[in-house]
């Protein structure tokens, strides 16, 4: 992914993406992990209302939750869409990948 195309995913997103997430696009780019966790521009939005307001959807998995980083300190947090918590999984995309990683890229666990 270009530089330019990273740009674009900021400005979606209302935010600096968190450097480990702007590296994995450049390498990456968008896609789906085992048909499981989906990376997606159009996922990139802010969450607009509640105690997280501001934080940034940036992945879906297969159950239709959300994943999103907190721009004030990069944590990544997990939304459910049948619950109104959310939970925090990890202190920086590069630990939640190092997660899914140890779990084979699983998010069920």
């Amino acid at each position: 992914m270009a530089e330019a195309d990273i740009t674009l995913a900021e400005e979606r997103a209302g935010a600096k993406l968190p450097t480990d997430l702007k590296t994995w696009l450049q390498i990456v780019g968008y896609g789906d992990i085992n048909e499981d966790l989906s990376f997606r521009f159009e996922w990139l939005r802010q969450v607009e209302q509640g105690e997280l307001k501001g934080a940034v959807l940036f992945a879906q998995d297969g159950l239709g939750n959300f994943y999103a980083y907190v721009p004030s300190d990069e944590r990544i947090v997990f939304f459910s869409r049948s619950a109104p918590e959310y939970s925090v999984l990890a202190p920086s995309f590069r630990a939640f990948m190092e997660e899914l990683e140890r779990r084979d890229y699983e998010t069920e666990c």
